[in-house]
C-alpha cells in the first residue's frame, strides 16, 4: 500500500510539475552561478536540498489530496479583513461549553493554507475534546512577521467573541506558527499600552530591534547547537522579491515599514489557559545561520519577513533583553498572568535546531513563566504534525493531553 501511495504521488507530482518546476529551475541557475564562482560546497547543499524537497512533495501528495477532499466538509468563517483581504478560519467540532484550541500552522513565514491541516485539526478536536480553530493569515511577501502576529490578535478577539461559553482557550502552533504565537503573546505583555507606570519594559523590548543591537547571552544560558558565522556577513541574495533594502544586522530602510516595536498590541481579555509550541524557531539570527549552513535560506521567507529586525522578532532575544534590564521581582510581576507554556521539539528534527526549544524554556523559566520542555520525542519536523493523524502511534498527543488536563 505504501508503494502504491508513492507511485500515485510520483504521478501526481509530474502532473503538477508547473507548480514547482520554475522554482526548481531558478535554484539550478543559481547553482551554476555558484559553481562558476568556485563555491562547489555551496552548490552541493543546494542540490541536496532540492532533491529532498521534490521527494517530499511526491511522497506526501496522497495525504495532501486526502486532506483537500476531507476539507470540503469544513465551513470557513470570515474573521476579519486585513489589507483588503478576507481572512477565513475553519472551525472543527463546534459545540458549546467545551475548550477552544487555536491551531496556527507554519510554512517558513511564506507559505501554507488551513486546508492542509484538515486531518490534524479534526484529530486534535476528537482527542482533546475541544473545538479546534485554524485561521488563515497573510504571510510574506504580503505581511511582515509583526503583521502576522497582529492578524493572530484579530483571530484571538474573534474567537473570544464567538465562543463566550468556552471554559478555556488554548493556542497551539507548529514551526513558524509556534514562533508567531510566542511573539504575539509576548508583545501583549511588553507593549501593554493598557498598563500604567514606567515604560521601561517597552524600552527594553524596543532596544532589541534597534539597528546594530546585539544581545549578550548570559554565560549560564544554554547556547544554540549551531554557531557558524556572523549573519551580518551573509550575502543579501534571495529568490524572494525584496521591495525594501535589507540591512544585515538591525533595521529596515526608513519609510518602508514601521519598526516592530512601534506597532502596539493591546490586551482586551484574559490570557489563554496555555501555549503549546511545536518545533518552533525563537531566535531569528541563529536560525538564519542554521538555514544558510543547510543551503535552504534561499527558499525561506524568514529573513525578509523580519524587515531586518531580527532581535525584535525573536522571542528568545526579547526575553534575554528583559532579563538583563529588570530585576526578578519586576519580571515576575510583568509575567504573573502569562499563560503556562509547553515547548516540544522532536529528537529527529533536522529542519530546526533543538537549541531553540532549550533556550526558550530556560529563558521562560528565568523570567518566572511556567514552562515545560519535551525534547526526546522521536519525531521529525513534519512528523510532529503528521503523527497526530494516527492517534494511537503519536507520542505527542499524551504529552499535550497531560499538559491540558484532558481526561484527568
Amino acid at each position: 500500500m505504501g508503494m502504491l501511495a508513492t507511485l500515485v504521488g510520483v504521478a501526481m507530482g509530474w502532473l503538477l510539475a508547473p507548480l514547482w518546476v520554475p522554482l526548481f529551475l531558478a535554484r539550478w541557475a543559481y547553482l551554476v552561478l555558484r559553481c562558476a564562482q568556485g563555491r562547489v560546497d555551496f552548490a552541493i547543499k543546494i542540490v541536496g536540498a532540492s532533491f529532498e524537497e521534490v521527494w517530499f512533495l511526491v511522497t506526501h501528495l496522497p495525504s495532501g489530496l486526502q486532506m483537500l477532499w476531507a476539507h470540503r466538509a469544513v465551513q470557513g468563517v470570515v474573521y476579519t479583513h486585513y489589507k483588503d483581504t478576507e481572512l477565513v478560519m475553519d472551525i472543527y467540532n463546534d459545540r458549546p461549553g467545551q475548550p477552544v484550541v487555536v491551531f496556527v500552522y507554519g510554512g517558513a513565514w511564506c507559505s501554507g493554507a488551513r486546508w492542509m491541516y484538515t486531518l490534524t485539526a479534526a484529530r486534535l478536536a476528537e482527542e482533546l475534546q475541544a473545538t479546534v480553530v485554524v485561521p488563515d493569515y497573510l504571510f510574506y511577501p504580503h505581511a511582515s512577521m509583526v503583521e502576522m502576529a497582529e492578524q493572530l490578535g484579530r483571530a484571538d478577539r474573534y474567537v473570544r467573541a464567538a465562543f463566550p461559553s468556552a471554559p478555556e482557550v488554548w493556542w497551539c502552533g507548529h514551526s513558524a506558527g509556534a514562533h508567531l504565537i510566542m511573539l504575539y503573546h509576548l508583545r501583549l505583555f511588553i507593549d501593554a499600552p493598557h498598563r500604567s507606570g514606567s515604560n521601561s519594559v517597552e524600552s527594553a523590548a524596543a532596544a532589541a530591534g534597534r539597528a546594530g543591537s546585539r544581545r549578550s547571552v548570559s554565560p549560564a544560558a544554554p547556547q544554540m547547537a549551531t554557531k557558524l558565522h556572523h549573519v551580518d556577513e551573509l550575502e543579501a541574495v534571495s529568490l524572494w522579491p525584496t521591495p525594501y533594502r535589507m540591512l544585515g544586522g538591525g533595521g529596515a530602510e526608513p519609510g518602508t515599514s514601521p519598526p516592530p516595536h512601534e506597532v502596539p498590541f493591546k490586551r482586551t481579555h484574559a490570557p489563554p489557559a496555555g501555549l503549546i509550541l511545536l518545533s518552533g524557531v525563537y531566535d531569528i539570527r541563529q536560525h538564519l545561520e542554521y538555514e544558510t549552513a543547510r543551503g535552504v535560506h534561499l527558499l525561506s521567507g524568514m529573513k525578509n519577513a523580519t524587515f531586518g529586525y531580527y532581535e525584535a522578532n525573536s522571542p528568545a532575544c526579547i526575553l534575554e533583553q528583559l532579563r538583563d534590564a529588570h530585576s526578578d521581582d519586576e519580571l515576575r510581576r510583568l509575567f504573573a498572568a502569562f499563560p503556562k507554556t509547553l515547548v516540544v521539539h522532536g529528537s529527529q528534527d533536522l529542519t530546526v535546531s533543538h537549541g531553540h526549544a532549550h533556550s526558550l524554556h530556560w529563558l521562560l523559566s528565568a523570567v518566572g513563566i511556567e514552562s515545560e520542555l519535551h525534547h526526546r520525542l522521536r519525531l521529525t519536523h513534519v512528523g510532529m504534525v503528521t503523527h497526530i493523524h494516527n492517534a494511537a502511534a503519536s507520542p505527542l498527543l499524551p504529552v499535550v493531553k497531560r499538559f491540558m488536563g484532558v481526561g484527568a
